[in-house]
């Protein structure tokens, strides 16, 4: 896929005492790598509060998240800092769940910026056709009417996907489009920590039949 899959680097520190802000554009992004919501989103160097970035990215760094939350895969990365380039203010998520190997279900999230700051979680196949699929968890609605954009480039999306997720039984590609270029953001393993549930059990159902767990032994249990 070649690097430009990745939002733009354009630094990668060990150590937080590393970071020069004099070296990073007027916007930015700062994340670090082993866990979750641990980023920094500047919008406005000149408006940003250095001493209380610098207090996070540091507590973040120091917090064995994968150890806290029980998802083992954060447990060995070598933490670092990340500075990307700041792609666009509400950016379309596109998470393609993928189950052996093969896109089934497209995620999408829509903050609405009106009284109700309802967050719609439609759920397309991929032929980006709404499905009647409903997330089960508090503040997420399906929504008919409310439209969420389909990318231009759906089709290299679930190519890319495909070719992420071949060794897993059970991988969220998650994507962005922006400037009609794809961009991956990450590969999510165990979405809400595994605690995300459908609306019905008549819908857990479905999604349990996409996933063949015989498959799970080759990666628990075979030398």
């Amino acid at each position: 896929m070649g690097k430009d899959i990745c939002v733009p680097i354009l630094k990668i520190y060990n150590n937080i005492e590393d970071i020069n802000f004099n070296d990073l554009p007027d916007k930015f992004v700062l994340k670090l790598n082993h866990g979750y919501s641990m980023n920094i989103i500047c919008k406005d160097k000149l408006k940003l509060n250095v001493n209380d970035t610098l207090k996070k990215l540091n507590k973040w760094k120091n917090f064995n998240y994968g150890l806290f939350t029980k998802e083992f895969q954060y447990l060995y990365v070598k933490r670092k800092i990340f500075a990307e380039q700041f792609l666009s203010e509400n950016i379309i998520d596109y998470k393609i769940l993928c189950f052996n190997g093969e896109p089934k279900i497209i995620q999408t999230r829509k903050f609405l910026n009106d009284k109700s700051h309802r967050i719609i979680h439609n759920h397309y196949n991929v032929n980006w056709e709404l499905t009647e699929l409903e997330s089960g968890l508090k503040g997420y609605f399906r929504d008919p009417n409310i439209t969420i954009k389909k990318p231009k480039n759906l089709q290299l999306m679930l190519h890319y996907a495909k070719l992420l997720s071949q060794e897993f039984v059970f991988v969220r590609v998650d994507l962005y489009e922006f400037n009609d270029k794809v961009y991956l953001g990450e590969l999510t393993f165990t979405p809400e920590n595994s605690f995300f549930k459908w609306k019905n059990r008549q819908q857990s159902m479905m999604i349990a039949k996409l996933m063949d767990i015989n498959k799970i032994k080759v990666y628990f249990f075979n030398k």
